[in-house]
């Protein structure tokens, strides 16, 4: 990269916060060079603290595998924006420059690594208690974390000893007990409630969780489960 003064050499998995007026062009070692980039240009400076360029015009740091993973689905989102504009895109546009900026800036924090996963599952947490309603929840949720089927799986059977899909049946079950126990809620409501097309259907998850019709009561489950979120 040619900067008004020096040349500085770019490594893949870079990240670079330029100023206005400092780079001023490429230079390779071949006519036959090339490079990809992904370049975003800033109506103003960043918002967070310690993201703009230095002194001398440029800031430098790497990029990881889930920063660089962030940054290109943040990248495909402006895409689509800019695809189907309507008049909301410049206030989309404007949230995802932030959650570009505190991508990067996150990833400058000390101890990331260590911090992530006990940041993921307190979010993957809080998302599924407020999304008791979902039917599927991996593919929204892994969306909703960038992160892989696997991955989240893995966190799960790690930190709670049990699938996505078998905390988030407990949390509906404990719910639907707190409906039909404290609140008095017919087993039609229940089940619209907690997302289920047919009021049979969750009878049968009911039943097959707690051992008993969710007609005859809520108490305990037959697996001696009893969640509160």
């Amino acid at each position: 990269m040619q900067l008004v003064s020096r040349v500085m050499q770019v490594q893949p998995g870079q990240i670079l916060v330029l100023g206005p007026d400092c780079a001023s062009g490429w230079a390779a070692n071949s006519v036959d060079s090339v490079a990809e980039m992904l370049t975003w240009v800033w109506n103003g400076a960043p918002r967070c603290p310690g993201l703009g360029p230095a002194a001398n015009g440029v800031q430098s740091f790497a990029a990881d595998r889930v920063l660089i993973r962030t940054l290109q689905q943040i990248h495909l989102l402006c895409r689509r924006e800019l695809e189907k504009p309507d008049a909301l895109s410049a206030l989309a546009l404007e949230e995802l420059r932030f959650r570009m900026d505190i991508a990067i800036s996150r990833s400058k924090l000390p101890n990331r690594s260590m911090a992530e996963p006990a940041l993921r599952l307190e979010l993957a947490l809080r998302w599924l208690a407020q999304n008791v309603q979902e039917r599927s929840t991996v593919a929204p949720l892994c969306e909703y974390l960038q992160v892989s089927s696997v991955t989240l799986n893995r966190l799960f059977r790690t930190h709670l000893h049990e699938s996505v899909t078998a905390y988030h049946t407990r949390i509906r079950m404990e719910r639907a007990s707190q409906l039909l126990k404290n609140n008095g809620f017919a087993v039609k409501e229940v089940a619209y409630e907690l997302g289920y097309l047919h009021a049979n259907d969750f009878s049968r998850a009911f039943k097959k969780f707690t051992g008993r019709n969710p007609s005859q009561g809520a108490g305990h489950s037959k697996r001696g489960v009893n969640l509160h979120i």
